[in-house]
């Protein structure tokens, strides 16, 4: 067990990184970490409501590993799933296609079969990653999931 008051109570020296270097653009083999749905207030119109999943990769690369110095090198892919007026997840046209995608990548879009979100824990994906800039830094997101070949 760690004297946590021993953190608390002593001075420190040494500079901390203030940076991540982000993974490298490419695709990667990925087993889905976890998986986390958040309630979003709307910023314009505070009185609706959204629905984000976040999902979690744990990217199965050992040359990654190596370059970028980690024990386990994990991303973070988040979108908007959007829901009907009923509050329901929509299944219409052009509807949900983040979704859909990582659905078919885990083969859970049967469209006769039930799925969940905790069902996508554990399973083994493709994930391609690439970079947007953020206050002028690059950030690495999930672009697109699919299934392995």
């Amino acid at each position: 067990m760690l004297d946590v008051a021993q953190y608390m109570n002593s001075t420190h020296q040494g500079e901390n990184a203030t940076k991540l270097t982000p993974v490298p653009a490419g695709e990667y083999k990925a087993v889905i970490q976890d998986v986390e749905l958040e309630s979003l207030a709307g910023k314009k119109d505070v009185s609706k409501v959204y629905l984000k999943c976040v999902v979690t990769h744990l990217l199965d690369d050992t040359s990654l590993r190596d370059l970028l110095k980690r024990e386990k090198v994990t991303i973070r892919q988040d979108f908007l799933v959007d829901l009907t007026e009923s509050g329901a997840i929509d299944f219409s046209k052009d509807k949900n296609i983040r979704l859909g995608r990582l659905r078919a990548a885990c083969g859970l879009n049967d469209p006769q079969t039930p799925w969940s979100f905790p069902m996508f824990k554990g399973r083994v994906i493709k994930v391609k990653v690439g970079h947007e800039m953020y206050e002028g830094e690059p950030q690495a997101k999930v672009f697109n999931t699919v299934a392995l070949a």
